[in-house]
């Protein structure tokens, strides 16, 4: 019980520190989101965002070898054994180093293909969209060689520096939206080449400061063929799932910007930036909670493990929850003063966007539990088919000329899939309740939601939009919302330590 209650300290702070960089970033992000938006122009905006998201689609394998690498190092980690730990990170950056120039070449190949005819660019704008293009490429090279160091400081729980360098990543982007407002060169081409800038800093600090704390980060020419092997295998089934993932969110921009244009695709992206404010409230707290769950594993605790798991489908759905409700009912308020013009699709993409976010936050957690168990096979065949039939109904919808609404609502339909698909292996493998799951996470959360909807709907019937209304939500949200949650989203044990956490404060502070 000690170890849980060190473990649940860690996960605590690492998770106040990571909020704290939140609250940071995003105030800065958010407005320079907007002078992005306004210097570049909605064109050029949506561009950047089809040709970047392009040239992701082409990193799967990276993202399947780097779940890989951070599970491979968390699980030494959590066994002790050092020297094993410096063979693991020195074979996983070798594999990383030829990954990259495999992949970079790959893009190059694959990406140009695109570019000459497939993708509906304006012909003035064509040369820009190379630049971008190529700046994309040399952003994923450089990140496909900093995987290893990255998953040594979440193993380590090191959230300290994470912190830190994201609100440096943070203000170098503001700097960068600056030279947009003053420069008259071609905006597109500037921004394209400064966050490429940004990205080497950010990768030159990160290898300096990994060297100098953690032994195991000094490369050394080792290559343990049984554990590359290991890893391999382990990406090798993983590969399927992620192609599957990324063909369902960048295929279907691609799908967007072929039967709708650039300016849907600056839709999708101002959507994106709004369910990223969503999605960080959860990251920060599955960043920090990730690595026990593999070391509960890697330490024979399924049983732990497992409460884990229940508990951060919960506090996941509870936190984004907090976030969507008043955000989804006030959208067109905060889009109109955040970017004042935006293009009409952009409220309903943001809104089911936000919805998917809430379904996958739940499940992230059951993921992590798959990986730390490493039987990759069956999960990626079956969730990732799921996922990749997606883009398949969405073409023959878009080509029938159905809605886009009613396009965009059945996307969500594969990641319910996924999720019960997932649940089904983790109850074969380690004992995982499907029913504990679905009750301690879904009907908890769906009941609160409703509850938490109903007087945000009767404002909105009798008041206009505005700044009175818009705040008068946000109250009525974050007190209602606040008290819902604490009744019915904690349990006994829980409110008691929330209850004991405040007094303790007022102690400290009355003395």
């Amino acid at each position: 019980m000690e170890d849980v209650s060190k473990n649940n300290k860690r996960i605590a702070k690492n998770t106040a520190l990571l909020y704290i960089r939140m609250f940071i970033t995003l105030a800065v992000s958010l407005y320079t989101s907007r002078i992005v938006l306004e210097k570049l122009g909605v064109v050029d905006f949506g561009i950047n965002n089809v040709v970047a998201g392009m040239v992701s689609m082409f990193t799967f394998l990276n993202g399947t070898l780097a779940s890989g690498t951070q599970r491979f190092i968390t699980f030494v980690l959590g066994e002790g054994n050092m020297q094993r730990l410096n063979a693991t990170f020195s074979t996983t950056l070798i594999i990383h180093i030829i990954l990259s120039v495999i992949i970079g070449l790959v893009i190059l190949a694959g990406g140009l293909y695109f570019l000459n005819g497939k993708l509906v660019i304006p012909p003035e704008r064509v040369e820009a969209a190379y630049w971008v293009f190529y700046c994309s490429v040399i952003t994923v090279v450089l990140n496909i060689t900093q995987v290893p160091y990255m998953a040594s400081i979440i193993a380590h729980e090191d959230m300290g520096i994470y912190a830190y360098m994201s609100i440096f990543d943070a203000v170098a982007k503001l700097g960068v939206a600056y030279i947009l407002v003053v420069t008259d060169y071609d905006r597109l081409k500037v921004y394209a080449v400064l966050l490429v800038l940004v990205q080497l800093c950010d990768m030159v600090f990160y290898r300096f400061y990994c060297v100098r704390k953690y032994k195991e980060c000094r490369f050394r020419i080792c290559f343990d063929k049984p554990l590359a092997k290991s890893i391999l295998s382990f990406s090798g089934w993983n590969i399927f799932g992620s192609t599957a993932s990324l063909l369902n969110n960048q295929g279907f921009n691609i799908l967007l910007n072929i039967f709708y244009g650039p300016v849907l695709n600056t839709a999708r992206g101002i959507s994106n930036q709004v369910n990223n404010v969503a999605l960080q409230f959860v990251n920060n707290f599955q960043t920090a909670v990730n690595p026990q769950i593999v070391k509960y594993y890697a330490k024979g605790e399924a049983e732990e493990m497992n409460r884990l798991i229940y508990n951060n489908a919960r506090f996941s759905g509870l936190m984004v929850l907090y976030i969507i409700v008043p955000l989804m009912i006030e959208l067109p308020f905060v889009l109109k003063i955040w970017l004042g013009k935006y293009p009409d699709e952009t409220v309903f993409l943001t809104r089911i966007i936000l919805l998917q976010t809430l379904i996958t936050s739940m499940t992230r957690s059951v993921v992590m539990g798959i990986h730390a168990v490493g039987k990759m096979r069956t999960v990626n065949l079956l969730a990732g088919t799921a996922l990749l039939f997606s883009l398949p109904v969405s073409y023959l919808l878009m080509k029938c000329e159905v809605s886009l609404h009613i396009i965009m609502v059945v996307t969500l339909l594969p990641w319910l899939a996924e999720t019960f698909i997932e649940l089904t292996l983790m109850k074969k493998y380690v004992g995982l309740s499907r029913l504990i799951f679905y009750k301690h996470s879904y009907g908890v959360i769906f009941i609160i939601g409703i509850m938490m909807v109903i007087p945000l709907f009767f404002i909105n019937s009798e008041f206009e939009q505005g700044w009175s209304r818009f705040i008068l939500n946000i109250m009525v949200s974050a007190v209602w919302g606040g008290l819902l949650i604490y009744r019915f989203g904690l349990t006994p044990h829980m409110r008691e330590h929330v209850i004991n956490k405040i007094r303790n404060i007022i102690k400290k502070n009355k003395s």
